[in-house]
């Protein structure tokens, strides 16, 4: 029988070179990844926990592990597209991609293992200093997951960038007018024309991208509407000349808490009553959720159904 390891292993990454000093073995090391005490993220690198990790944390528990790896080495590492987005805490959308991108012309032996992709040098205004690590401005890291990753994942970092005041659209529109021939700049161009401040979540700006690629009219965000008991709700997108309001329903299901500690069967009161409020004043009311999204032209045609009810 092995005996377990002589000291605690903190939660996050670790470095094999590391965990040997803390006396650790290599055979140790492999009884614990059995274990599920430590996951292994590629040679070398672990990351430890108290629960496996979703594929959006596994991704920046390896961009951490490769910014750990280059501590002391003396070689410049810059973080590009979604790699990037970890560092500045916006979200990734959807499955991360299977390589680190990298803001230089070549990478080296790591390349060779398929972990690292280089996309390039990006000019010295585009880049910013996170933690003492180089990376992508947060417009140019948002463009350049949008160009090289996917659309949809471009487009929900840059309205959470926006939001939060990471990025204005300024830094967009400048950073997308720079790659004029780059691969995928079409991709870039289309974050800038539908990114918005108020989409509340990544489900919202699928939804919004959704919209456009059916050619569903351009609608308004975040339209509040008053009653005489004052405000009836704020709405996710907004046709006035159809009065007709759409919301993107991402909440719990029925019986767990929300984020914000209410139940789930009292949220989906609370959100009735809402809606309630909302058709009162005359407005047509289309929700969807993830899986509509993944049916855009059923979703297109019941948005139309609403529209033509209302005339």
């Amino acid at each position: 029988m092995v005996d377990g390891p002589a000291v605690q292993i903190p939660t996050g990454v670790h470095l094999r070179s590391g965990l040997m000093s803390m006396l650790m073995t290599d055979r140790e090391i492999r009884r614990l990844v059995l274990e599920g005490e430590l996951a292994r993220l590629h040679r070398g690198a672990y990351v430890a926990g108290p629960s496996p990790l979703d594929s959006g944390a596994r991704y920046a528990a390896r961009v951490e592990a490769l910014v750990r790896s280059h501590e002391g080495t003396g070689d410049r590492l810059v973080l590009a597209g979604p790699a990037a987005l970890t560092r500045y805490g916006l979200p990734l959308f959807g499955r991360p991609p299977e390589q680190i991108h990298l803001a230089k012309r070549r990478t080296g032996g790591r390349a060779a293992r398929g972990m690292t992709v280089a996309i390039g040098e990006l000019p010295v205004d585009e880049r910013r200093t996170v933690a003492g690590i180089e990376v992508a401005s947060p417009a140019r890291a948002a463009l350049d997951t949008a160009r090289l990753h996917t659309l949809v994942a471009g487009l929900a970092a840059a309205d959470a960038g926006l939001r939060t005041g990471l990025m204005s659209m300024r830094d967009l529109t400048v950073s997308a007018d720079r790659m004029p021939r780059l691969k995928g700049v079409e991709r870039a161009r289309r974050v800038t024309d539908l990114a918005h401040a108020g989409s509340q979540s990544p489900g919202e700006s699928w939804s919004a991208l959704v919209l456009d690629q059916v050619g569903v009219p351009r609608p308004q965000r975040q339209a509040e509407f008053r009653d005489g008991r004052g405000l009836a709700g704020r709405v996710d997108f907004w046709w006035p000349e159809h009065r007709t309001v759409g919301e993107f329903d991402g909440r719990v299901k029925y019986g767990r808490r929300t984020p914000w500690g209410q139940l789930g069967q009292d949220a989906l009161w609370a959100e009735k009553l809402r809606e309630d409020r909302l058709r009162d004043l005359g407005l047509a009311v289309v929700r969807w959720t993830m899986a509509d999204l993944g049916r855009p032209e059923d979703l297109r045609a019941r948005i139309e159904r609403a529209f033509a009810r209302q005339h």
